[in-house]
């Protein structure tokens, strides 16, 4: 194991497990997303930090920005402010952005990212193969990591189609000299298929559904990720 990446879950004390869509347009529409994205950050700093004090280490910790948080005039402060609170080195953070985010006002986004980077964070394009890319844009910007969509490999055992888009965003992604991780990968046939196309980095439900930190302890023990160097996440 090389890392995680934070997700947010809500168990209501009357509607139960509230869907993550939801979570995220009700965050969104209260403008509660600003808020409770910096809260976020500083939290996965925070753990990422107390796990390397226990001697799980080095991990990286991804975290996703939304639309409206890369929009705040107050993002870089906010991520600056982050680190320094929880003593987390940048090099482990890793910012997600979604493709169809960062295709729009893509001057601005470049000159973000290239700040982060700047600050040692390493940048990655989430949900990749999804959005409407122009690569003469891709190109130019400065990230370090491709993220499979999860449907393209949820349906190469099937669709031939999806497997063909799998295989050229990783041949591409090693053109680009970029780490490229899969998502949603729940099966062995999916790891034999993507070791095949020689991607070298994975999540999803084989790993681990998600945890709660004590869980994702076990887990890392089990994996004896500190004798392991660029090995699957």
């Amino acid at each position: 194991m090389v890392g995680h990446e934070a997700l947010l879950r809500w168990k209501h004390p009357v509607y139960g497990k509230i869907p993550i869509p939801r979570i995220i347009d009700l965050a969104e529409r209260s403008g509660l997303i600003i808020e409770m994205g910096e809260w976020v950050l500083t939290q996965a700093c925070k753990q990422n930090r107390e796990w390397m004090e226990k001697g799980f280490g080095p991990l990286d910790i991804a975290v996703n920005l939304s639309a409206l948080q890369m929009a705040d005039s107050r993002i870089l402060s906010t991520v600056k402010n982050s680190l320094e609170e929880t003593g987390m080195d940048p090099k482990l953070l890793n910012i997600e952005i979604t493709e169809t985010v960062a295709m729009v006002q893509i001057d601005q986004k470049i000159e973000l990212m290239k700040e982060m980077k700047d600050m040692g964070i390493k940048i990655s394009i989430d949900d990749f193969g999804t959005g409407y890319s122009s690569l003469s844009y891709f190109t130019n910007f400065p990230v370090d990591v491709l993220k499979i969509d999860r449907s393209f490999i949820n349906n190469m055992l099937i669709d031939e189609n999806a497997k063909t888009v799998t295989t050229t965003i990783i041949q591409m992604a090693k053109a680009l000299k970029l780490k490229i991780v899969a998502e949603g990968v729940e099966t062995a046939e999916h790891i034999e298929v993507l070791k095949k196309l020689n991607c070298s980095h994975y999540q999803g439900y084989l790993v681990s559904k998600p945890a709660a930190p004590p869980r994702c302890e076990e887990i890392m023990k089990k994996h004896n990720h500190k004798d392991k160097e660029d090995s699957e996440t």
